[in-house]
C-alpha cells in the first residue's frame, strides 16, 4: 500500500474474511517502518533476556502505537480496552484511558494469582484510571464482579501472545501452559475462545509480535520464518472459531530487502572508522548475522509469502508480519 492509496481491502475470491493490510508505506505505523533499518543484530546471551529491538523501554513509542492504533482501527467506537499480559507497560492502557477508552489491565498481580491460581480481581485503579487486574488471561470469562457483564471492544496481547523474553502470559512453562506444544496449542485456542466470548459485536482481538514488547525482546532476524508461520497458525485456528475480518500490519518483501540495505549501509559507516573490519560484520559496534544467513531468511520470507497458508493466500506480499487484529462473527 503506498501512501496515497486506502488499504486494499480483500478476501471474496478466496474465503469468506475480509483482510486489509497496512503495510510499511503506511503513515504512522510504527511497527512496520523500515526507514531506519531492519534488524539484523545476532542475539548475544550475555546472561539477560531483554533486547534492545521494538520499543524497549520507550514509553513514548509505546504510547504513540496506541495512539496509531486508536486511530486507524478506530477503537474510539468499538468499547472498552484491556492489554493482557502488560507487565510494565502500563502504557498502552494509560494512552486508552487518556482517549476516554474505558480501560482495562491484566497480568497476575498478587501472590495468590500465581501460587493458587485465584479467579481476576481487581488489584487497583490507577491514577489515569485504568482498572489494572490480577489473575491468568485463561480464566478471563472470570470477570471480576465489580464489573458485571464486562465486554470488550478490544483484547490486546501486546508482545504476551508468544512467549520471549521475559513473557510469560501465554504460551511459557511460567504461565502455566504445559511443556507438551500439542497441549500447549489447546491451550492457546482455549484462551482464544474465552477472549471471542468476551467482545462486544464488532469487537477485535489484537495479536502483536513480541518484538515491540516493553522488554524488546522478538524473534531473531534469523527467527522470522518461524514468526510468520507461528502467526499463520493462529489464523488457521481463528478462522475454526468464525474469523470474520482481519487487519494486518507488516512489511512486504521489498521493504524487508530496503529495511536491510539501510542496515549494512549504517554498518558500512561505522566500519570507515575500522579499516580492518567488514562492514558486514559490524552495525553500529554490534555483530551482525553474516550475509549468507540475511539472504537465506530473505529467500525463506519471500519462499513463504508466496506459499501462505493456503486459507490466507492474501498475505502473500506480506513477509513479515508484525501483528494481527481479529473480527469475529
Amino acid at each position: 500500500m503506498s501512501q496515497q492509496e486506502a488499504p486494499k481491502e480483500t478476501g471474496e475470491d478466496a474465503n469468506p474474511v475480509s483482510i486489509i493490510v497496512f503495510d510499511e508505506t503506511d503513515p504512522g505505523n510504527l511497527m512496520s517502518d523500515i526507514s531506519e533499518g531492519v534488524n539484523v543484530i545476532a542475539p548475544m546471551l550475555l546472561g539477560g533476556t531483554e533486547g534492545d529491538e521494538g520499543f524497549h523501554h520507550n514509553a513514548a513509542a509505546a504510547k504513540e502505537l496506541a495512539e496509531y492504533l486508536i486511530h486507524r482501527l478506530d477503537l474510539s467506537r468499538r468499547g472498552a480496552f484491556i492489554d493482557i499480559g502488560y507487565g510494565s507497560n502500563i502504557h498502552v492502557a494509560n494512552t486508552f484511558a487518556e482517549n476516554h477508552i474505558d480501560s482495562f489491565a491484566l497480568d497476575k498481580r498478587n501472590k495468590s494469582a500465581v501460587d493458587d491460581h485465584s479467579m481476576p480481581e481487581l488489584w487497583r485503579t490507577n491514577e489515569f484510571g485504568v482498572k489494572e487486574i490480577s489473575g491468568d488471561v485463561v480464566d478471563i470469562e472470570h470477570f471480576p464482579g465489580e464489573f458485571p457483564q464486562q465486554r470488550f471492544g478490544l483484547i490486546l496481547f501486546n508482545g504476551s501472545w508468544e512467549s520471549g523474553g521475559n513473557n510469560y502470559t501465554v504460551n511459557s512453562e511460567e504461565s502455566g501452559a504445559p511443556a507438551d506444544l500439542g497441549l500447549r496449542l489447546l491451550r492457546k485456542t482455549a484462551i482464544l475462545r474465552s477472549c471471542i466470548d468476551m467482545l462486544v459485536p464488532g469487537g477485535l482481538i489484537g495479536i502483536i509480535s513480541s518484538r515491540y514488547a516493553f522488554h524488546g525482546q522478538g524473534y531473531s532476524f534469523e527467527n522470522l520464518p518461524k514468526e510468520r508461520s507461528n502467526f499463520l497458525k493462529t489464523l488457521s485456528t481463528a478462522l475454526s472459531l468464525g474469523l470474520q475480518k482481519l487487519y494486518v500490519f507488516g512489511v512486504t518483501h521489498d521493504g524487508m530487502r530496503i529495511g536491510v540495505e539501510t542496515s549494512r549501509n549504517k554498518g558500512a559507516r561505522v566500519a570507515e572508522t575500522y579499516k580492518d573490519i567488514d562492514p558486514d560484520d559490524l552495525i553500529m559496534g554490534s555483530y551482525v548475522y553474516p550475509s549468507s544467513v540475511i539472504e537465506a531468511v530473505l529467500s525463506e520470507l519471500r519462499q513463504a509469502q508466496n506459499n501462505s497458508s493456503s486459507e490466507f493466500p492474501q498475505l502473500d506480499g506480506i513477509s513479515r508480519i508484525d501483528a494481527l487484529f481479529m473480527e469475529f462473527s
